[in-house]
């Protein structure tokens, strides 16, 4: 998503903006001091939090549609005219270049691993 949000940039300069650290959306948990302290303050202990990348794929043939329906910029392009969504859409679809690889789409996710315990006051889930 950042990929799209960057190649966005110079023809949505207002649009596609730093995002904020609590706001809603795929980012919301990106900032381990934040998660920690959100566990800490629900009762949770022995937090770890742990940096993971997770490869993944999806068809090429999906790629336009995830790149105007999901992230900011997919919110962006449901209000945006026609020539903009067309300038747009072709941009960040040439910027995924080179994240194609035959008729599959290949990237690494970043990701946290967290592992806490149920602290005082909250009952365990079973597995």
């Amino acid at each position: 998503m950042t990929a799209a949000e960057q190649a966005a940039a110079p023809l949505l300069p207002r649009a596609v903006s730093r995002r904020a650290p609590d706001a809603p959306g795929p980012f919301a948990f990106a900032e381990p001091g934040r998660v920690r302290a959100i566990l800490e303050k629900s009762g949770w202990a022995d937090i770890e939090i742990r940096p993971m990348d997770v490869d993944c794929s999806f068809p090429e043939s999906a790629l336009v549609h995830y790149l105007t329906w999901m992230g900011p910029i997919g919110r962006i392009l449901q209000d945006a005219d026609a020539p903009t969504r067309t300038k747009v859409v072709d941009t960040v679809r040439a910027a995924f270049d080179i994240f194609v690889q035959g008729d599959e789409v290949r990237f690494n996710a970043a990701c946290w691993k967290i592992d806490a315990r149920a602290g005082r006051g909250i009952a365990a889930l079973p597995v």
